[in-house]
């Protein structure tokens, strides 16, 4: 009898085991996951960034030649432009036209907004990352007690 249920025990303690490495191939999917995200958002903020520069070191009125890249590596050659008025895409293929200022507040408020996310992820991570500490401990002792059965 005593054999029964220590081959039982043992049989528990597998599948126990087998479910902890499920659970933690599925958790750093996840933290993979969202690593990923938080590589796209790091890099929407330094594009946030960069425009919001370029924008505010833009003179107010110039007659010097500017080149404006439209995509694929073709410039369009701009003389005498005055940056008031700035186009802006907020979403679902609709533009709003600002001026300087608006636009410089458009910006640094979506600048909040990433920034606000890439916090929340960064806490998501490090949740994740003492849960599967954790689970990682656990199935280590499982092992453990496996070995020493």
């Amino acid at each position: 009898m005593d054999d029964e249920l220590c081959l039982s025990l043992t049989l528990s303690k597998q599948e126990k085991l087998e479910s902890l490495v499920n659970e933690l191939k599925m958790l750093e999917s996840y933290y993979n996951e969202l690593n990923s995200r938080e590589n796209m958002i790091s890099k929407a903020i330094a594009d946030n960034n960069t425009t919001l520069e370029s924008i505010k070191a833009l003179p107010e009125k110039s007659d010097s030649e500017m080149l404006i890249p439209i995509g694929a590596g073709i410039l369009v050659r701009v003389n005498s432009y005055t940056p008031d008025k700035f186009a802006l895409s907020v979403g679902a293929n609709i533009v709003v036209e600002r001026d300087k200022n608006g636009t410089i507040n458009f910006l640094e408020e979506r600048n909040k907004e990433i920034e606000k996310a890439l916090t929340n992820i960064g806490t998501q991570k490090n949740e994740l990352a003492n849960k599967i500490n954790a689970q990682r401990l656990e199935a280590n002792n499982l092992v453990a007690e496996l070995k020493t059965g």
